[in-house]
């Protein structure tokens, strides 16, 4: 425990006193840029059952992150990368790597852009306030990245942002997987995702931003755990709103809808769903309503090693039509300089399709340094 704890304030004073700028590029070229970045996580974290074996609190590092960002007039690219630690057993000790995303992109105009690659879905709200991921992450509806093509408008003179895309298949296998997906055969295919965002101006500095989202997937025919499922569809509707405030203060709510028509031999109304490379890492009911409430408040600071502190609540529940739910509380207390952050979070979890379905908990802090 002695030799833990050492770790852990060697850690803190590492991330502390580093002092590094993020990495732009001076290519000398006109209208070419040029950006990398690099993040690297480390996790110290005490849990209350979780449903997984014991293990040590301190894990680093956790998670690496590598980007690149290059842009010539009208075209670019986007890359980042993901380097997990491998885990003692299951998937990630074997597999621990995979492109998060990868898509060229093309701005014909100051309002279009069309891209091609493995790029974000942009299906509902991001989980930018914490660390730790919503339920929707889980659920394959919350930053699921897929290779397809992609076409944005974002007006000037009205503030309309239009997001329309075409996915053929999921990204990587279940062996490399960027997010969670469906596990029926592998993920879904055909997937089109159109999203509509607009802003509004309040008054000084608040704004207000809505944004409605449809989605429509086919799945695929497999057997998995002597189930047999048919392939079908997975048809889903998003309403989203944003308000921030002058005051550093931003608050968000999220309603999703989502039904599959895939059905089980054995009459279940839990899909598998695939993710670090297991097809049975987490389940999704066939039908339900996901809510998100999330609150955030950031107060610049002017310290050298301490540029601000902030404190975010992120509230998420699935609703199931079988009427067994989950629900997650994650609060979070933050720190940022000018290249590490430091989260300390305490989230709370009940899954009610456990056999144990009373509220669990787990405290983490997370150090992350980035160049």
């Amino acid at each position: 425990m002695k030799k833990r704890l050492m770790a852990f304030c060697i850690l803190v004073l590492f991330f502390g006193v580093s002092y590094t700028r993020a990495i732009d590029i001076k290519t000398g070229v006109e209208g070419f840029s040029l950006a990398l970045r690099a993040d690297i996580d480390g996790l110290f974290s005490f849990y209350k059952d979780w449903n997984r074996a014991p293990k040590s609190p301190l894990r680093f590092p956790d998670r690496a992150y590598l980007g690149l960002y290059s842009e010539y007039k009208d075209v670019g690219i986007e890359a980042s990368y993901y380097i997990y630690k491998p885990w003692a057993s299951g998937s990630l000790a074997e597999y621990s790597h995979f492109w998060h995303k990868l898509f060229f992109y093309w701005k014909p105009s100051e309002t279009l852009m069309i891209k091609a690659g493995l790029f974000d879905l942009n299906f509902g709200l991001k989980f930018d306030s914490t660390w730790w991921m919503a339920l929707q992450w889980p659920l394959g509806l919350e930053e699921p990245y897929d290779t397809g093509l992609g076409i944005e408008y974002h007006g000037k003179k009205t503030p309309l942002n239009v997001y329309l895309s075409y996915f053929r298949e999921k990204e990587g296998t279940y062996q490399q997987p960027a997010a969670y997906d469906p596990a029926p055969g592998t993920g879904e295919k055909d997937i089109i995702v159109g999203r509509v965002t607009y802003p509004f101006k309040l008054g000084g500095s608040t704004k207000l931003e809505i944004g409605l989202a449809g989605y429509h997937g086919r799945t695929q025919a497999n057997t998995i755990n002597e189930t047999a499922w048919s392939a079908g569809n997975r048809n889903m509707f998003d309403a989203d709103i944003t308000l921030s405030l002058p005051i550093g203060l931003t608050f968000s709510g999220e309603y999703m809808h989502f039904k599959y028509s895939a059905v089980a031999s054995d009459g279940s109304l839990w899909m598998p769903m695939s993710g670090f490379g297991m097809p049975d890492y987490f389940a999704t009911p066939l039908e339900a309503d996901v809510f998100w409430l999330d609150g955030i408040y950031t107060r610049p600071l002017n310290y050298k090693f301490l540029q601000s502190i902030s404190l975010a609540n992120n509230f998420s529940a699935v609703k199931s039509k079988d009427g067994r739910d989950i629900y997650q509380n994650t609060v979070s207390l933050q720190f940022k300089s000018v290249s590490t952050y430091t989260w300390i979070e305490w989230i709370m979890y009940k899954n009610e399709t456990l056999p144990d379905p009373g509220w669990n908990w787990n405290v983490t802090i997370i150090l992350r340094y980035s160049l």
